[in-house]
């Protein structure tokens, strides 16, 4: 949770540094190419913001609504799969080297579609549709075309 809680000064670090990017080019002549720059990087910020939104939102789900039997539960094992699938996405947005990471990232999106449960378990129903209802939010931010 102290982990997914540091998504937002790390977020908020990079929206001052775009800041203070623009307000440095203000009066900068030969500006114009890296005012794109930090148009992308903004238009990223703002793409990815949700994401980070709804990462703490469902550790903090986990957190509050955690039982030892949940990792039996195949939907939250399903849940997991999308999450991972979508830090691939992530990943592949941001134009992360592939050589640091642990495993050769394949050059597609690996989130193609939401994650449809049929009969959410009785006894994990409230964490299980929590979560589900973070991952569609986060699916759809990944989802958007614009950079």
């Amino acid at each position: 949770l102290l982990e997914a809680r540091l998504l937002r000064p790390v977020r908020d670090a990079a929206a001052d540094a775009i800041r203070d990017g623009a307000d440095s080019l203000s009066l900068n002549p030969r500006s114009s190419r890296h005012r794109a720059d930090l148009a992308v990087m903004q238009a990223r910020l703002d793409r990815f913001t949700p994401v980070v939104t709804q990462a703490v939102g469902m550790t903090r789900a986990v957190y509050d609504g955690y039982t030892s039997s949940i990792v039996e539960d195949p939907s939250v094992r399903a849940i997991a799969e999308q999450l991972h699938r979508a830090a691939h996405d992530v990943r592949l947005s941001f134009g992360l080297d592939p050589r640091t990471e642990p495993q050769q990232m394949e050059p597609e999106p690996a989130l193609t579609r939401p994650l449809q449960i049929r009969t959410p378990s009785t006894e994990h129903w409230v964490l299980v549709g929590s979560l589900l209802m973070d991952l569609h939010r986060i699916h759809e931010s990944l989802r958007d075309d614009t950079p």
